[in-house]
């Protein structure tokens, strides 16, 4: 049997996070008169430290300053993001391009850059809490992406027909920043 004081140290350690045999050991009762005490008062690990953290989550967050700061710091991290990813790209078509530079050195900065990126998205992710959303998107409303690699023939069609104005945008005159005619289709 505990006496009052046992029960108020094992209930108090018990919403305080403390495991059962910890309380155990501490207050000098078994486990199982533990779990009866614990049901008997619906005590359960932790629990004072989750309200304690949950009201002070709310109280954060009914302010404005807050919710202010954690704006501009998502932004700050989207812009950070978006910096990052532009250097990755330019440092892999460096890479790529160079031939001076041996096959495994390559092989190691395409690695490394790989990693960046990976990180790169994790936190882009996170900072947008793409997590939370993923399970609402229905893929089948989402549009088809299709890259197409254009050949040399079309690449040089679509340069005359612009060459041409084939598309009919816009005449321009001697000087060039005169615009004579829009047709619009």
């Amino acid at each position: 049997m505990l006496t009052p004081e046992q029960k108020r140290q094992a209930l108090a350690h018990r919403a305080a996070g403390w495991t059962l045999s910890s309380i155990a050991e501490k207050v000098g009762a078994s486990v199982s008169s533990l779990k009866r005490l614990f049901d008997e008062h619906s005590v359960r690990r932790g629990s004072i430290s989750e309200e304690l953290v949950e009201s002070a989550k709310n109280e954060l967050i009914l302010s404005g300053d807050l919710k202010q700061e954690i704006f501009s710091m998502i932004r700050d991290d989207l812009s950070l993001i978006r910096k990052t990813r532009t250097a990755i790209s330019l440092t892999l078509d460096r890479i790529i391009n160079d031939s001076e530079t041996p096959p495994m050195v390559q092989a190691r900065s395409l690695a490394a850059l790989s990693t960046a990126l990976g990180l790169n998205q994790a936190a882009y992710r996170k900072a947008l809490q793409v997590s939370k959303h993923e399970n609402s998107i229905d893929s089948e409303q989402l549009p088809e992406l299709r890259v197409h690699y254009m050949t040399s023939e079309e690449q040089a069609a679509i340069a005359s027909a612009v060459n041409s104005d084939a598309f009919g945008l816009c005449e321009v005159g001697a000087d060039d920043d005169d615009v004579i005619e829009e047709e619009f289709a």
